[in-house]
């Protein structure tokens, strides 16, 4: 997700848009399936340390 969304956030700057602003609703959505992919990365280390640490409080 988070590499979707960057590699969609750089090509939307390539593509003809039908406004005259820099930034146009496609970069919205690029931009929030970066904030997705990065929540989900976060969340999934936190569980993983989580994991981690009960593992070794298991083996002592």
């Amino acid at each position: 997700m988070m590499s979707y969304g960057i590699f969609r956030f750089i090509i939307e700057f390539f593509r003809q848009a039908q406004t005259d602003t820099l930034f146009h609703l496609s970069h919205m959505w690029a931009t929030l399936s970066l904030i997705i992919g990065i929540s989900i990365y976060v969340e999934l280390n936190i569980k993983g340390k989580k994991y981690k640490n009960e593992r070794k409080k298991i083996k002592k």
